[in-house]
């Protein structure tokens, strides 16, 4: 599934998450949210582990909580 949308505007930031108001091509909103790790938890996350954790939350469907369409690790 390849998402095309973009981010309008920052919601929220704090000292570890930004989150983004964006749109997509269709017109459907989204949430698209950044975690802010530190370097050890970042180390640790790099692994695969945070591959693993994503592919589960891809699958869940859950009436009450917006999907998962994608996620990654940036670099620092």
């Amino acid at each position: 599934m390849e998402i095309d949308y973009a981010i309008e505007e920052m919601l929220l930031q704090s000292p570890n998450q930004v989150v983004y108001k964006a749109r997509g091509r269709s017109g459907f909103r989204y949430a698209i949210s950044r975690f802010i790790f530190t370097k050890s938890i970042l180390a640790n996350l790099k692994n695969t582990c945070f591959d693993v954790a994503l592919k589960e939350l891809k699958r869940l469907n859950h009436g009450c909580l917006r999907p998962v369409i994608d996620g990654g690790l940036d670099e620092i």
